[in-house]
C-alpha cells in the first residue's frame, strides 16, 4: 500500500531531513576539527618537550662551561666538549671568551710542531 502525502507533510518531511542533514554535516564538521586539534596538540606537546629538552641541555651546558671556567683547569676531554659546545651555539664563545681563549692556546700547544716530528 502506497502512503499518501499532502504538500504540508512533505514540505514537513524535507525540512526534517534537511535540519537532520545538516546536523550531520556539522557533526562531521566538529569531529574533523577535533580530529585536527588533536593532531595540533601532539604538535603543540612536541614542540613544547622539545623545547624543555632545549632549555635543559642548554642549562646543562652552561653549568659545564662555568664549571670548567671557573676551575681555571682543563684537561684533554673538555677542550672536545667545549670545541663542539661552541660550535653548535657561537653565543657561547661570547659568554666565555677567556675559555676561548685557553681552548685556542692549550690546542695551538697540542698541535705545534715539536722539535722530534722535524
Amino acid at each position: 500500500t502506497d502512503a499518501l502525502y499532502d504538500s504540508d507533510s512533505v514540505l514537513l518531511l524535507l525540512e526534517v531531513l534537511d535540519h537532520i542533514l545538516q546536523l550531520w554535516v556539522d557533526e562531521a564538521s566538529i569531529r574533523q576539527k577535533r580530529h585536527q586539534l588533536n593532531k595540533d596538540n601532539r604538535w603543540i606537546v612536541l614542540a613544547e618537550a622539545a623545547t624543555r629538552r632545549k632549555r635543559l641541555a642548554t642549562c646543562v651546558q652552561g653549568q659545564k662551561m662555568i664549571a670548567i671556567d671557573r676551575s681555571g683547569q682543563m684537561n684533554d676531554s673538555d677542550v672536545p666538549a667545549i670545541l663542539c659546545l661552541i660550535l653548535n651555539d657561537p653565543a657561547w664563545a661570547h659568554e666565555f671568551p677567556q675559555l676561548v681563549t685557553r681552548c685556542r692556546n692549550f690546542l695551538s700547544t697540542k698541535l705545534a710542531p715539536s722539535a722530534a716530528t722535524l
